[in-house]
C-alpha cells in the first residue's frame, strides 16, 4: 500500500520525505558530546550540565510546542523546531567554552523535542480517518530506518573525517527537510476548504 499513498497525496509524500530527511539529521546526535569534549573537560558535573540542558529544555518546550500546535498546526511547529535544532547545532559547531555548549544543548533539546512531536502528530492531518493506521506507520517505518542508519553514517564520517563534517551534514539534510515542509500547505487549510 506505500506507493499508494505516496502517489495519491502529494503533500502527505513531501511530508513522508521530509520527515525522512529531519531523522537523518539525527546521525549528528551521538557526537554532540564527543565534539564538546574537544573543548571542555567531561567530567561528571559537565556530563550532568549536558544532559540536564538537554533534557530539561526539551521537557519544557513540549508545553510550547503543543501550544503552538494547538493554534498554528504542527507545520509550523515542525519548521521551528528544525530551525532551532539547526541554529544550536551552528551554536555547537562555532563555540568554544562551556557556557556557549549548554546554550546550543538547551536549543538542541528543545529543537529535537519538537521536531519529534511535529513528526509524529503531523502525520494525523493527512489523508482520511481509515487511512491513517497505514499513513502512521509508513512515516515511522522510513524515520526509524534514517534514524538507525544515520548514526552508524555518522560513526563512519566522524571517524574518517571529524565532527565538522557530519554536523554540517546533518545541517544539510535538516535545511533541505525545512525547505520541503514549507512548500507544503497548511493541512488544516486545506481541509478548511473542501468543507
Amino acid at each position: 500500500d506505500a506507493p499508494g499513498l505516496l502517489r495519491a497525496d502529494p503533500h502527505y509524500r513531501g511530508f513522508f520525505f521530509a520527515r525522512a530527511l529531519a531523522a537523518l539529521g539525527t546521525s549528528a546526535v551521538p557526537f554532540y558530546i564527543l565534539h564538546a569534549g574537544q573543548f571542555v573537560s567531561l567530567s561528571g558535573a559537565t556530563l550532568g550540565y549536558f544532559s540536564l540542558a538537554f533534557l530539561l529544555s526539551q521537557t519544557i518546550s513540549n508545553l510550547l510546542w503543543g501550544k503552538i500546535a494547538d493554534r498554528r498546526g504542527y507545520r509550523l511547529v515542525f519548521m521551528l523546531s528544525v530551525g532551532l535544532w539547526s541554529c544550536a547545532t551552528l551554536l555547537l559547531i562555532f563555540g568554544g567554552a562551556l557556557p556557549l555548549f549548554i546554550l546550543a544543548f538547551c536549543g538542541l533539546g528543545a529543537g529535537f523535542g519538537g521536531y519529534q512531536v511535529a513528526s509524529q502528530n503531523f502525520v494525523l492531518e493527512f489523508g482520511k480517518s481509515h487511512e491513517l493506521p497505514m499513513l502512521i506507520a509508513v512515516s515511522d517505518t522510513a524515520s526509524h530506518l534514517m534514524m538507525a542508519i544515520g548514526p552508524l553514517l555518522g560513526g563512519i564520517i566522524a571517524t574518517y573525517f571529524g565532527y565538522h563534517l557530519i554536523f554540517w551534514l546533518a545541517l544539510l539534510v535538516k535545511m533541505l527537510s525545512l525547505l520541503m515542509v514549507w512548500r507544503l500547505q497548511e493541512p488544516r487549510n486545506r481541509r478548511a476548504l473542501a468543507v
